[in-house]
């Protein structure tokens, strides 16, 4: 598993707590508590559901997370400290990842590849055009390199891809997926689009 744009952290976190069997509600109590959106029984059946699975964690899965931002991993590097589980933390831009690269082989023959993907809310790019100026996405560099480093790495092994985006059209612009789940973050209309670059094969 790996975030290759972590923040603080929390799906690295969240993806290696439950790979320990580490029921949620451990450090919090729910934070939808008292809202519309909480159920009483859901909630305690989520955490009974943990019970059975404590102490064998799933030591076959590794959990790698990396951002450009120097504070950003110090941050995630803490969370982790405080949630009491092992993430492998680098500083680095998603481009130059070691495990996002063709050339390094694969430590397994499948890669789940999960992430928010920056929603570059404070930022636009205006180019001239005829005269004028248009604004342009600044994440569509970051969404096509993505794409490509995938579809190359798809030739060593196969890649499943979960993306957390606030621009579907954009999204869908560069990675043909499916749209199993849609919500508000913040105020922010977001959703998950999911997707595999299997082995030798076309984005699925």
């Amino acid at each position: 598993i790996i975030d290759p744009f972590c923040g603080s952290g929390t799906i690295a976190i969240e993806a290696a707590s439950m790979l320990d069997r580490r029921p949620p509600g451990r450090l919090k109590n729910c934070p939808w508590r008292g809202t519309k959106l909480f159920r009483d029984d859901d909630w305690l059946q989520l955490q009974r559901d943990f019970l059975p699975l404590n102490g064998t964690p799933d030591s076959s899965v590794l959990v790698y997370a990396s951002d450009r931002d120097e504070g950003a991993i110090k941050r995630a590097k803490s969370n982790a400290r405080t949630a009491g589980v092992n993430i492998a933390l680098q500083c680095c831009a998603f481009s130059s990842h070691p495990l996002l690269q063709p050339k390094t082989p694969p430590q397994n023959d499948r890669t789940l590849l999960i992430s928010n993907l920056p929603f570059g809310q404070r930022t636009t790019i205006s180019r001239p055009v005829s005269g004028g100026s248009s604004k342009i996405d600044p994440m569509i560099r970051i969404y096509q390199q993505l794409h490509k480093m995938l579809v190359d790495l798809s030739k060593l092994q196969s890649i499943s891809v979960a993306i957390l985006s606030n621009n579907h059209k954009l999204f869908q612009s560069v990675f043909p997926a499916d749209i199993p789940l849609r919500f508000n973050l913040g105020a922010i209309p977001t959703f998950l689009g999911t997707t595999v670059f299997a082995i030798n094969e076309k984005c699925q």
